[in-house]
């Protein structure tokens, strides 16, 4: 989500396209707001929320179920396993969010690849879903993953 200029008609426009139960299942609604992500749960009931991170926090399960979160984006740069764990015991899903494109190649390059480490907190299932704006990347690290 990106809007910020007129919350209150998004929103209201937002109720209406996800009216159908059926269309609601498809949608999640991703922001760094997470106060405005729990006010919309609470107006577009089931909707599912997640909320992103860039810092690591000392209790990111409060940071969660706080906002009524189901799914916590977490930055790569701040994910840690133990985190993770937390919250897949309450219940709370888990995307970590890697890099731009072309920096997953200069960190491997500077001897920082960031795969064997993604590879095997995916493959303990630690992450529900890795997003990055380098799709071809995301989408080999996935793919290369054993299980």
């Amino acid at each position: 989500m990106k809007e910020k200029r007129d919350l209150p008609g998004y929103t209201d426009r937002l109720a209406q396209v996800l009216a159908d139960p059926e269309d609601l299942s498809h949608v999640m609604a991703i922001w760094f707001d997470h106060v405005y992500l729990r006010d919309l749960k609470a107006r577009i009931p089931g909707l599912a929320t997640g909320g992103i991170v860039h810092a690591r926090h000392g209790d990111p399960v409060r940071v969660a179920q706080s906002a009524g979160l189901d799914e916590l984006c977490i930055d790569l740069a701040v994910f840690h396993p133990d985190d993770a764990r937390a919250l897949y015991d309450a219940g709370i899903a888990i995307r970590c969010h890697a890099y731009k494109p072309g920096v997953p190649a200069r960190m491997a390059a500077a001897g920082l690849d960031a795969r064997p480490l993604l590879q095997q907190w995916l493959g303990e299932g630690l992450i529900d879903t890795l997003s990055s704006d380098d799709v071809a990347w995301a989408a080999q690290t996935v793919a290369d993953v054993r299980p």
